[in-house]
Formats: C-alpha cells, sequence, structure tokens
C-alpha cells in the first residue's frame, strides 16, 4: 500500500513537472514571438541576409575573410530557402534556437539540482531580456547560446556512460560547434575541460570510470572536424589585432555586461544574491554532477577569460559573444533558490514554510525586476528603421531614382524590403547611374562617415531637396 502511494506520489511530482516546464517553454515562445517584426533590420542582420544568400562555398569563402565561422550564416541559408526571407522567417531561426536553449536550461538545471532548480533556471532563461532580444536577431548569438548548454548537458551525459560511442559522437559534435558558431564557444569548451579535470583529479566512489579517456578522445575528433578553419581563425584573430575595431574592456563594459546578462541593476541584484546561495550553501544531498562547479564554470570561464584575454592580447570582450555565461548565472541563482527551501526540511514546519515562500519572492522579484526591463525593451524601437526610409522612397520616388546606402550590408537590407524595380541601389561608392533624376540617400549612424558630400553631389548637378528623419535614419533626397 505504502508502495502503491509513493508511486503515485512520485508520477504525481513527474506530471507537474512536465506540466511547469511546458509551461516555461510556452512562455519562451510567446515572448520571443511578440513584436517579431516589429523592428526593422539593421547594418548587422544585414550581414547575415548577404551572406545567407550565397552558396555554401561563397559564404565560406566570405566568412573567412571576416570575423566570423560559418555554422550560423550556413544554416540560415538553408532556412531561408525553405521558409522564405521575410522578417519573420529571418528571425524564426534564432527563435528557434532560443527556446532550445531554455528547454535545455530546464533540463541543465533539473540535473543539477532537481525539478525546482530546472523550472527556476528555465523562468530566468524566459524572461531574460538578453536572451529574447538575441533570439529575435538574424546572428549567431542565440545559437551560440543554445550549443553551449547542449554540449554541457552532453558533457554531463558523457559521464555517466564514458563508453558509449553514441555519447561520444554527440558530445563531439557539440564541442565542435560551438568554435564554428563564434570563435569565443572556445571558452565554452574550457569551462568544460576544467570541469573534466577537477572531476578526475578529485573523484568519488560513484564516478563511473573512463571519463578522462572519453574526454580525449572527444576532444581530439572535435579538433579533428574544427582543424579546417583553424588558419582561418588565426588569420582572423590577427585581423581583429590589427583594426582594433572591439576596444579592451574598461570595468564600465564588464559592469554593463553583467547589468545586461542579468536583465538590469535590480535583477543583477536579486539574481547575484541567489547566485552566490547557490555557490555558497551547501546542496541538502550530494550532486554526482558537482552543480556549483558547472554552473559556476560556465559563468566564470567566458565571462573573465574572454576580459582577460582583451586586456592582454587582442580586444575580443563583447557582452553579447560572452552571452553563454549568463546561463551559468542564471543556474547558479536556481540553484540558490532551491537551496533556501531545501535547507530548511529538517527544521519546524513554520521555518520551512518560512524559507520557501523567502525564496518564491527572491524568484519573483527577480521575475519582475526582468519582465520590467524586457517590457521597456519591446516598447521602445533600437534598430535603424531601414524598412520605413524604403517606404517613404517607395511611396514618393519616380521610375528611374537611386537609392544609395554607404555599405554592402545595407545595400542588403534595402534590397530586402525594396518591392519597387524601376528603382535601383548603389552603394556611396560606386559610379551613380548617369541618368538618375534623383538620389535617396540613406543615411544611418554606421555608414554615415562614408555618404558623399553635398558638394561632390553638387558637381553632378545634384541638389539637396527634401529631408526626413526617422528612427537613427536620416533619408535625404537630391534632386537634378
Amino acid at each position: 500500500m505504502v508502495e502503491t502511494l509513493d508511486r503515485h506520489s512520485d508520477r504525481r511530482r513527474v506530471l507537474t513537472y512536465r506540466a511547469a516546464a511546458a509551461l516555461v517553454l510556452l512562455l519562451a515562445v510567446v515572448l520571443r514571438c511578440v513584436g517579431l517584426e516589429a523592428e526593422s533590420l539593421w547594418f548587422d542582420e544585414g550581414h547575415s541576409v548577404l551572406v545567407a544568400r550565397m552558396s555554401a562555398s561563397d559564404a565560406v569563402a566570405s566568412l573567412a575573410r571576416d570575423v566570423h565561422p560559418p555554422l550560423y550564416f550556413l544554416t540560415l541559408g538553408a532556412w531561408i530557402r525553405v521558409f522564405g526571407e521575410s522578417d519573420a522567417a529571418l528571425r524564426s531561426l534564432s527563435v528557434l534556437f532560443g527556446v532550445v536553449a531554455v528547454a535545455g536550461l530546464l533540463a541543465l538545471g533539473h540535473r543539477l539540482g532537481g525539478p525546482r532548480t530546472g523550472i527556476v533556471a528555465g523562468l530566468f532563461a524566459a524572461v531574460s531580456p538578453y536572451f529574447v532580444a538575441y533570439s529575435q536577431e538574424v546572428r549567431p548569438y542565440a545559437l551560440l547560446l543554445a550549443l553551449s548548454v547542449l554540449s554541457t548537458l552532453a558533457l554531463l551525459r558523457l559521464a555517466d556512460r564514458p563508453t558509449s560511442t553514441v555519447r561520444r559522437a554527440v558530445y563531439a559534435l557539440a564541442l565542435a560547434s560551438l568554435p564554428y558558431t563564434h570563435a569565443l564557444g572556445l571558452f565554452v569548451g574550457l569551462s568544460q575541460a576544467i570541469y573534466v579535470l577537477v572531476r578526475v583529479a578529485k573523484p568519488r566512489p560513484d564516478d563511473a570510470r573512463g571519463l578522462f579517456r572519453a574526454a580525449i578522445v572527444c576532444g581530439v575528433g572535435a579538433l579533428v572536424l574544427f582543424a579546417p578553419w583553424v588558419p582561418v581563425l588565426l588569420r582572423q584573430e590577427e585581423g581583429v589585432r590589427t583594426t582594433g575595431w572591439i576596444t579592451p574592456p574598461q570595468w564600465k563594459e564588464f559592469h554593463r555586461a553583467v547589468l545586461a546578462h542579468s536583465g538590469g541593476e535590480y535583477a543583477f541584484g536579486v539574481i547575484s544574491a541567489l547566485g552566490l546561495l547557490g555557490l555558497f550553501l551547501a546542496p541538502r544531498h550530494r550532486v554526482e554532477d558537482r552543480p556549483r562547479l558547472v554552473a559556476g564554470l560556465l559563468w566564470g570561464v567566458p565571462l573573465f577569460v574572454a576580459t582577460g584575454v582583451s586586456l592582454i592580447g587582442p580586444a575580443i570582450f563583447l557582452p553579447r559573444t560572452t552571452i553563454a555565461s549568463a546561463a551559468g548565472m542564471f543556474l547558479l541563482a536556481a540553484l540558490g533558490a532551491s537551496r533556501i527551501a531545501e535547507s530548511g526540511e529538517h527544521a519546524p514546519a513554520r521555518t520551512r514554510r518560512a524559507r520557501s515562500a523567502l525564496s518564491i519572492a527572491l524568484v519573483i522579484a527577480a521575475l519582475a525586476f526582468s519582465g520590467r526591463m524586457l517590457l521597456v525593451q519591446i516598447r521602445k524601437p533600437k534598430n535603424t528603421d531601414f524598412r520605413g526610409a524604403i517606404s517613404i522612397i517607395e511611396a514618393r520616388a519616380r521610375p528611374g531614382d537611386v537609392i544609395v546606402v554607404g555599405h554592402g550590408f545595407e545595400e542588403a537590407v534595402a534590397d530586402h524590403y525594396l518591392r519597387r524595380k524601376d528603382l535601383a541601389i548603389a552603394i556611396a561608392r560606386d559610379v551613380l547611374p548617369p541618368a538618375a533624376r534623383s538620389l535617396w540617400v540613406v543615411v544611418t549612424i554606421h555608414t554615415e562617415k562614408v555618404r558623399q558630400a553635398d558638394a561632390d553631389l553638387a558637381r553632378s548637378g545634384f541638389r539637396p531637396a527634401t529631408l526626413d528623419r526617422l528612427h537613427r535614419v536620416e533619408l535625404h533626397r537630391y534632386d537634378r
């Protein structure tokens, strides 16, 4: 009878967790789909569109001359060939990766600290303004986040059965995919290597044997898979070093990154407090996967190593390139929330209720502060309104007019939105068509330095006619 009741109780707990996890994923989907087409594509997204339209070989060649690895862009190219190039279609790939990242944090949190930890970590990820923003952008950062979480989960599964060929193959592929998505994915792999070394150096009696050997095999396999891109990565590193387009981070940039990852200063206060509790409160039971070690390394290594490298070598630190560290921070905070509630299980009922209430209150506060920042983010326009500029041009332009942009990335954005076939697009450095009666010069914060001066246009017979100002865009019309 007791065993039957226990089975029913266990089944209820499992069903309750699954229902809660499903609701968290539904929330993640909804928040990432809200306003998906509200913002125009901007400069960097234009680069993604430009590369995705190329053949695979041309895309790889183009990226080799740039600073990006090819995995996301090749995936995006395949995606748009199936789903088209609407704003929603372009961004839905990142939505998918963002939801996968939330699902991965649910599973990783559950493994590290139990159902409560999984749900809290999933909630933090679902409502994170930072995660939502990059789940709506045609850039590789949502994929980097998803692969960081999934590769960590794959490593923990490998630790259960180090001799499993399937688990070795899965982890090797996940490990190789990190630097093929972004060079700073190497630091996520470094955090996982440190975890393996600590686990091997301080084994426990119930640890499965052979993890070190399996990790070496997977690391060699990942290196073999990534080897074709290593010479390109070294050239790209030299390019970043010489061009200096990223400045070495100061305290202000580091502080801004940490606040952005957590969802603002108020959310940071609560989440960091929970994270400290997750680090220093002892778990109720010993957990095989060393939750504090896994979460702490995932948080600290990408963040601090990227900062350190930027201070002594090429500047590579940007908040978005260390997005994986936010996943570790949420895991630490979820562990802290769980341990507050669990640490009083053998205390009087009133104490247990008080601890549980405190845990819930802190989680709700963090979610409320993050949700408030997310609401501000949704309401506030952030991208250059290139779509609005093209709409004005299409409404007013005469056949044969020329749209002038400052860069090839923005040429891809203009082409993405332009429907009229009787208008041409030119880049500022190009020779303008001699028959053009009017020029529509689109000036953004990214290309204002390369626009033609009025004096240069005057020599070609063009005089300023109208000026429209949109969000981060000026639209100048010049007539002959």
